[in-house]
């Protein structure tokens, strides 16, 4: 019996204390990061400044409606207005200002412009920027290649830029 609890060599751990630690170090491990993540979760509630007008207590239905019946009409779109400035105040502070994502043109000005560069400079901007397809536009008429280039997002200023490109 004595066997079972100890053992004569130093470097032998009993059968009975494996048996223990086996089923205790996973349960104590569990336990301890159980108690760890709760700490986190239930011990620290979200930090909520006043500046930002967030309601942290519950309001009944009735609570609102006695609320909103004791005020005047004028009251309460100021107090509305006020709310709503700050709000939009607190959402401009952490969005980011964001750029139009596609730029808008009239089309027929871009086309005339495009057509204003000549077939030649076109065909060569084309040519040069490897737009596969131009030929058979080109083939049609000055205007199907202007159309062609404002399709493939190709602007009466860019094939300038590349004019004065091949002059200088």
């Amino acid at each position: 019996m004595l066997n079972f609890f100890f053992t004569s060599n130093a470097f032998e751990v009993a059968p009975a204390i494996q048996a223990i630690n086996d089923v205790l170090f996973p349960l104590v491990l569990f336990l301890v990061i159980f108690m760890f993540l709760c700490s986190i979760v239930l011990d620290n509630p979200l930090k909520v400044s006043d500046e930002e007008n967030v309601a942290v207590e519950r309001v009944s239905d009735s609570q609102v409606s006695e609320v909103i019946a004791s005020r005047s009409v004028e009251e309460t779109d100021l107090i509305l207005e006020t709310q709503l400035a700050s709000m939009v105040a607190v959402m401009e502070q952490y969005t980011e200002p964001q750029e139009p994502k596609a730029n808008l043109y009239d089309v027929e000005q871009e086309i005339n412009k495009l057509q204003a560069l000549g077939a030649r400079s076109l065909k060569s901007y084309c040519k040069e920027h490897k737009l596969s397809g131009y030929s058979s536009a080109a083939n049609i008429g000055v205007e199907a290649l202007a159309k062609f280039m404002l399709a493939r997002q190709v602007k009466a200023h860019d094939v300038e830029k590349f004019r004065s490109k091949i002059v200088a």
